[in-house]
C-alpha cells in the first residue's frame, strides 16, 4: 500500500484530485448562484466537504492488483464524480425543500442522472484499466447516499 505523503499531491493523480475538488467548488458556487444562499448551500457543502476529505484520505486505495498506485484517476472516477456533483445538488434540495416544489422535475432529473451514470461508471473504469478499491468504495458510498436522498424526497 502506498503512503499518502506529500509526494502524492505533486503527482499526476494528486493534481487530478485537486482538479476534481476545484470542479466541486465551481458547481457548489454555481448552485449558490442559481438556488440562492441558504440551506441549499449548507446541505450540499457538508456532502461535498465529506467527499473531498474522504477521497483525499483514501486515494491510496487507487492501486492495481500489484499494489502500485495508478498514475491517473481514470474514466470510472470521473463518471462517479459527476454522480457526486448531481447527488450534492440533490442533497442541497433536501436542505431547502421549497426548491423541490419550485423545481419538482429538477430533483427527479438529478436522481435519474445519478442512477443513469451508475450504470456507466464501472464499465468506464474497466475500459480505462483503472478498477480499484477506491473507485468501488466511492461508488458504493454514492449509491447508498443516493438511495437515502431519493427516499427522503
Amino acid at each position: 500500500m502506498v503512503s499518502s505523503g506529500n509526494f502524492l499531491w505533486c503527482s499526476p493523480i494528486g493534481r487530478a484530485l485537486n482538479a476534481a475538488t476545484a470542479l466541486l467548488l465551481l458547481c457548489w458556487a454555481a448552485g449558490a448562484y442559481f438556488f440562492g444562499v441558504g440551506s441549499w448551500l449548507v446541505g450540499s457543502g457538508f456532502y461535498f466537504t465529506w467527499v473531498v476529505l474522504w477521497s483525499r484520505k483514501n486515494i491510496t486505495l487507487h492501486c492495481d492488483d500489484s499494489g502500485e498506485l495508478f498514475s491517473q484517476l481514470g474514466g470510472g472516477f470521473w463518471v462517479t464524480w459527476l454522480r457526486v456533483i448531481a447527488l450534492g445538488m440533490l442533497i442541497g434540495i433536501l436542505g431547502q425543500l421549497q426548491l423541490a416544489h419550485v423545481y419538482p422535475w429538477g430533483a427527479c432529473g438529478l436522481y435519474c442522472w445519478v442512477m443513469l451514470l451508475d450504470a456507466v461508471d464501472g464499465a468506464a473504469a474497466r475500459a480505462s484499466g483503472t478498477v480499484s478499491d477506491f473507485g468501488a468504495r466511492l461508488d458504493n458510498h454514492t449509491d447508498a447516499l443516493g438511495m437515502l436522498a431519493a427516499s427522503l424526497l
